[in-house]
């Protein structure tokens, strides 16, 4: 009986149309300073414009490290949810999803 009850409610639920705008990105820190405008304090406002312009909603990131998330971060309107794969905390590349705050 509970069977039946559950397969009712899985039917009888509708999905609301997902309208969301995602993107990927791999910010890169393997450029050192030296490599001008490669190196990332010279590519962290070009990629923020980018994420403003496409309005993304939802953003997941390879291989980031958390001083560039916290960098992507200082959009106000977005956070980061993830860990460093040294520690599972702060230290090393992240696989992170960043996301709009009031969206998702």
């Amino acid at each position: 009986m509970p069977y039946s009850s559950i397969i009712s409610i899985s039917a009888g639920t509708k999905q609301k149309e997902d309208n969301a705008k995602r993107g990927h990105f791999q910010p890169e820190d393997g450029h050192p300073p030296s490599d001008g405008e490669n190196a990332w304090p010279n590519r962290k406002e070009m990629v923020k414009g980018l994420i403003r312009f496409y309005d993304m909603d939802i953003v997941g990131t390879q291989e980031g490290f958390k001083h560039q998330l916290d960098d992507i971060v200082e959009l106000d309107e977005y956070a980061y949810a993830g860990a460093g794969r040294d520690d599972g905390k702060d230290s090393g590349e992240h696989s992170a999803i960043l996301y709009k705050k009031k969206t998702v």
